[in-house]
């Protein structure tokens, strides 16, 4: 039935343009089909708009001898019953109208809640190139504004448009039994209101992708001012920023009002033409009866139609207005398609890596980003036995990040190959692949929950209450736990802001202490601490290092001293590798980057 639907509606307008149009067609029939789980829900909401339009039909039609009976004959059974009649007509109308708008809105709701659920869980899937690539406030957007379009689109528009085409089939009834011949003489508006559409859809289209595109841009500058707002303050940045603000708003504010301009136009078009229709009708309806077309009719008549003309010239009004909603809808829907249609990681392993030993190999590994851009890691070669210490030394931008981001597979290896005990990682599967891997980072990365789930985080879940404080207590975080309002059940804020940046450190390693897995990433896992924290820290670090292969990245070398392997990489290479003593010896560029460090810290 919905495809039914769609079919005359396009037929009306779209089907006069050719492929944009088409592709808009199949956009919306794919849509569509999202909302085909509810067709219980849209059944009922179509038998309310059936028996609002047929209502309609018949009130239209009574007017007649409504006219004739009721003012002019005065017939006394026709007008004993009338009240009885009025408040049943009322009654059923008001029940049908509740059942057309609650279950359509139910179908419009229900689909922005699963194409909701789905970009999340597609973004969870999407590989971390994706991201490189995408704003997270435009992606943000299409979570929030261009799911609330598409809800629109179902909902109102479906509604609208079903409703308009009940209401016009039955006052194509009415005006047929009242008088035939001028009824067909009418209905060469069609073809013209049909061009009038096309040529507004067009345009309405491209507007609303502009729309979306400006309302991405104006969530970006507000996330990045929310959430840089001490770099911001700190900075004098706020008259910039506020600035970049009002640019980004004022630009969608145009957009928005071409739209709306766009769509007042099309309003007032569909009403001229509806008013030509209007004049036809009042130019043979007073012809006389003579005439070719017999128009001539009688008060009732005259009445009747005129009333059935009006009807048709709402739903004429209402396919301007429905049509501003589906052309946004269809923006926003090709918007989410072209996201859902992104492909995600290639998990094409077959191997369940149960625990790894935590050797790790890499062969010869050369990577880029891009196809033609240069390659940031060239022929990288080492191994690392289990219970070695691996660190990853050299400037920004030298390729350390990139390298252990090769061995999550977050990144796929371009030429070479890396593997894990005897296994290459591409053929185990990425969830056992990364149950191998703890990780912490610089920039800690909290939730806003407890204390307890943000240690007991992912697989770790179901942890006991005696692990996580166990983990707490190694990464010397039970000490100021213990003091917060409700210990490890304290509600932390966003990205733990609640916290200090050194207890925020130590709740991300807490959470690598409790995932104990056999291989672990500490990217200037202690730079946020101070100097007696992280004197702490560092114990429990070697502690926890102990069996386990770790992957070290660090610009004070202080820190790595102890590393079984030091890998001093620049631009992409490695051009030094030993232990912290064999680099020295080698006075190379470890030995200078050493040096330098050393008289900074002298300086100071």
């Amino acid at each position: 039935m919905l495809n039914f639907v769609l079919s005359i509606y396009f037929a009306l307008g779209l089907m006069m343009s050719k492929k944009e149009n088409l592709k808009s067609l199949q956009i919306y029939q794919r849509l569509v089909n999202a909302a085909l789980p509810y067709w219980p829900a849209f059944v009922l909401g179509q038998v309310g708009n059936a028996c609002i339009a047929i209502s309609d039909g018949l009130i239209t039609y009574y007017f007649k001898p409504l006219l004739e009976k009721g003012f002019i004959a005065r017939d006394e059974g026709f007008i004993y019953w009338l009240p009885t009649l009025v408040i049943i007509f009322f009654l059923v109308r008001g029940v049908a109208g509740f059942c057309a708008t609650f279950f359509m809105s139910w179908v419009g709701h229900g689909v922005v809640r699963d194409f909701r659920i789905k970009i999340v869980n597609h973004l969870i899937k999407v590989p971390a190139t994706f991201f490189d690539a995408n704003i997270s406030a435009a992606l943000l957007s299409k979570v929030n504004y261009d799911t609330e379009q598409v809800s629109e689109a179902i909902g109102e528009a479906i509604t609208s448009t079903i409703r308009g085409i009940f209401t016009t089939l039955s006052m194509l009834v009415v005006m047929l039994t009242l008088n035939w011949r001028v009824t067909l003489v009418l209905l060469v508006i069609i073809p013209i209101l049909g061009h009038y559409l096309n040529k507004v859809s067009k345009k309405m289209r491209q507007q609303s992708t502009h729309i979306q595109m400006s309302m991405g841009q104006v969530m970006h500058v507000a996330t990045e001012i929310i959430t840089n707002y001490k770099i911001v303050r700190t900075y004098g940045g706020a008259v910039y920023e506020n600035t970049r603000f009002i640019k980004a708003a004022r630009h969608n504010w145009r957009n928005h009002m071409r739209m709306v301009a766009t769509s007042a136009t099309s309003v007032g078009g569909m009403q001229f033409i509806g008013a030509c229709t209007l004049a036809i009708f009042l130019f043979f309806a007073t012809l006389k009866p003579s005439n070719i077309l017999g128009t001539a009719m009688s008060p009732g008549d005259f009445i009747a139609m005129g009333i059935a003309i009006f009807g048709l010239l709402r739903p004429i009004k209402q396919i301007s207005v429905v049509n501003t909603t589906l052309q946004k809808g269809i923006a926003a829907a090709k918007s989410i398609f072209d996201l859902l249609d992104e492909a995600i990681e290639q998990d094409n392993g077959t191997i369940e890596l149960q625990r790894s030993e935590g050797r790790v190999t890499f062969n010869a590994v050369q990577f880029n980003y891009h196809a033609h851009s240069d390659y940031v890691l060239k022929n990288i070669s080492f191994s690392a036995e289990r219970n070695d210490t691996i660190a990853l030394v050299g400037r920004s931008g030298s390729g350390k990040t990139t390298l252990v981001s090769l061995l999550s597979r977050f990144y796929e290896v371009v030429e070479g190959s890396i593997f894990i005990d005897d296994y290459n990682i591409k053929d185990i599967t990425l969830e056992s692949l990364r149950s191998q891997i703890a990780l912490v980072t610089q920039h800690v990365t909290l939730f806003n929950d407890t204390v307890a789930n943000n240690i007991a985080y992912g697989t770790n879940a179901s942890a006991s209450k005696e692990a996580i404080i166990q983990a707490a207590e190694q990464a010397h975080a039970l000490e100021f736990i213990e003091k917060l309002p409700k210990g490890l059940q304290t509600q932390i804020g966003e990205n733990g802001m609640r916290l200090s940046g050194g207890q925020r450190q130590r709740i991300a390693i807490a959470r690598a202490i409790l995932k104990n897995a056999p291989i672990l990433i500490l990217d200037e896992a202690t730079s946020a601490l101070d100097v007696e924290s992280e004197s702490h820290i560092q114990a429990a670090l070697e502690k926890l290092m102990e069996g386990r292969t770790t992957f070290v990245i660090a610009h004070r070398l202080s820190t790595i001293k102890k590393a079984n392997k030091i890998l001093m990489l620049e631009h992409g290479k490695i051009i030094e590798i030993g232990t912290h003593q064999e680099l020295l010896a080698k006075n190379g560029r470890y030995a200078a980057l050493q040096k330098a460090q050393f008289n900074d810290q002298d300086a100071n």
